[in-house]
């Protein structure tokens, strides 16, 4: 802030003076140069603008470990953000397996107790079909020995009346 570049006319640098050249002729852009008593890089954006009918260029330099500093924060918060966002989605579909687990839980135990119903149920059917099974032979038994026991007494009556 505050720098005049005016002093950096006689520069050696041919980059520095590259970037001033374009400046001077009213372009726009970004450029970096090594600072000849440092070494150390530094990187410039500068475009031109227009105040008091006079054409003007400003200019923005940054020590290139500063604009590394800044661009390592935005890939720590991106990193942090898709970290949250990915824990957030874990957490969810783990939250819907767990309901879709706990639910077909439910469902089998359900199955299982109507299955248990059934075969009682079954059980008791084949119980009572053994039972009417006897009640039917007896049945057939009883019809069969009293159409005897009937048969028996008028079998010497019928010939008797034949007979006369």
């Amino acid at each position: 802030v505050g720098e005049n570049f005016i002093d950096a006319v006689n520069e050696t640098n041919p980059r520095l003076l590259q970037i001033l050249n374009e400046q001077m002729n009213g372009s726009e852009g970004t450029g970096y140069y090594f600072e000849s008593n440092t070494s150390e890089k530094k990187l410039t954006a500068y475009s031109p603008i227009k105040w008091r009918n006079r054409l003007w260029s400003v200019a923005v330099v940054s020590p290139q470990s500063d604009v590394d500093a800044l661009i390592d924060s935005v890939y720590v918060k991106q990193v942090g953000f898709i970290g949250l966002s990915g824990g957030f989605i874990v957490l969810f579909s783990l939250s819907i397996i767990l309901l879709l687990t706990r639910w077909n839980k439910s469902l089998e135990l359900e199955v299982a107790s109507k299955t248990s119903e059934i075969t009682k149920s079954n059980e008791l059917l084949k119980r009572a079909n053994k039972k009417l099974m006897e009640l039917e032979k007896l049945k057939s038994d009883f019809v069969s020995m009293v159409s005897h026991e009937l048969k028996t007494p008028l079998t010497p009556m019928k010939t008797s009346a034949e007979f006369l």
